[in-house]
């Protein structure tokens, strides 16, 4: 009698996930610690490679012990430590032959608490296997293709070589579930990278693994750039002699520690918020270069006077410092001003830079406890500054209209 339970709680899985989700289901003849089944993730009717382990228990005696809101499913430690690190995800579903439905659940440490003896999955009576299960199920498959690393930095210095990594996430693998089954994969590729940033970390760490790991993770290009990860990761090797660690990780696995942003939606949230529209960043920017150029052009007038007829330091200082007023007002205007769109980013980056060599030429004139010397020096090395990021400026503008 229940091994005919069991082949109907196998079939009825089956074809739930054939009949109702439409995604491909394949039973292992030779159960392998449990995994009964197969399934493969089906899109716009494509077959994508991209599977999923189950393991199917059927009868009632799996249902004894419940609340009004949870099924409790206890089970052995050897299963977990196989399913936990399994190359697929893996989902426990208990059929009930009575009331004729299928529970399910995804291992993970989230879900599952260790007991005295082994350890229970707790399963919401909600999750009922259906066709409204689908979009919650392929969460939790992981795919390489989902992941792209944007950059790879050698930060190595004489004690120890470090790696760091900037990497895009696809929407599709956003889950910390999924994270948590890629993370060390990261960790473990890129220990071996044979980057390095100059011949003399290569002499220094050639054919060594890396002792430091950093990863960042970002759902946009335009976060990487403006440098906000929605995760952040360190793995440091057992014999680094000058080990980092992150503030109060989440969590930690495999010796890897793991930091979620916590207002991460938030701040994305803010950023998309009060974000210009190209327009807007053109009229800004341009308002406040033209008006800085002619402050500059003042000052440089001045500055050449000064230098030519050998007149007393302090009248170009006076001179000069009658525009001190306007330029610390454009100066935090724009760093109060919104963020800019992705293709203006390099832009504004450089106009940063030149509003801020303007901005520091008025902070030397203000030091009055600065000589002559070194005050001519700071104006003259401004100003060449301020020439470079002009002469950027108009061409990364032009290039972007």
């Amino acid at each position: 009698m229940k091994e005919i339970t069991d082949r109907i709680g196998v079939h009825k899985v089956g074809l739930t996930f054939l009949q109702e989700i439409g995604w491909i289901e394949r039973e292992q003849t030779v159960s392998d610690y449990g995994i009964d089944m197969h399934v493969e993730i089906v899109n716009n009717e494509e077959a994508t490679g991209q599977l999923i382990a189950l393991q199917i228990k059927s009868g009632e005696s799996y249902f004894k012990n419940t609340t009004d809101k949870t099924i409790i499913y206890y089970g052995k430690k050897r299963h977990l430590d196989y399913w936990q690190f399994h190359s697929l995800p893996v989902l426990i579903l208990l059929y009930h032959p009575i009331l004729d439905k299928v529970y399910w659940q995804k291992i993970s440490s989230k879900n599952v608490q260790l007991t005295e003896k082994s350890w229970k999955l707790i399963i919401p009576k909600t999750n009922i296997l259906s066709k409204s299960s689908k979009a919650e199920i392929e969460k939790y498959y992981y795919n390489r293709n989902y992941f792209t690393i944007l950059k790879i930095d050698d930060n190595s210095h004489g004690t120890a070589r470090i790696i760091a990594a900037k990497i895009l996430v696809d929407s599709k693998a956003m889950s910390k579930v999924t994270m948590i089954r890629m993370i060390p994969y990261f960790v473990e590729s890129l220990k071996k990278s044979d980057y390095f940033r100059n011949e003399i970390t290569k002499k220094s760490f050639q054919g060594q693994e890396a002792d430091v790991v950093f990863l960042y993770f970002y759902h946009t290009i335009q976060q990487s750039k403006r440098g906000s990860p929605f995760c952040s990761v360190n793995w440091n090797s057992e014999n680094c002699i000058a080990k980092v660690h992150l503030p109060k990780p989440d969590k930690i696995i495999r010796n890897i520690e793991v930091k979620w942003e916590s207002n991460f939606e938030s701040l994305e949230e803010l950023m998309n918020k009060d974000q210009m529209s190209k327009g807007e960043f053109f009229k800004f920017s341009e308002r406040i270069f033209k008006t800085s150029s002619v402050i500059v052009e003042e000052v440089r007038n001045q500055y050449q006077e000064y230098k030519n007829s050998h007149k007393n330091i302090e009248v170009f200082r006076k001179n000069s410092l009658k525009y001190d007023e306007l330029i610390s007002i454009i100066y935090f205007e724009n760093s109060d001003k919104k963020f800019p769109p992705f293709e203006c980013i390099e832009a504004e980056k450089i106009l940063n830079s030149f509003i801020a060599f303007v901005h520091n030429i008025f902070v030397v004139l203000n030091d009055k406890k600065r000589d002559e010397r070194n005050l001519k020096y700071m104006i003259s090395m401004y100003l060449e500054e301020i020439d470079k990021n002009s002469a950027n400026f108009k061409y990364e503008k032009n290039k972007i209209k």
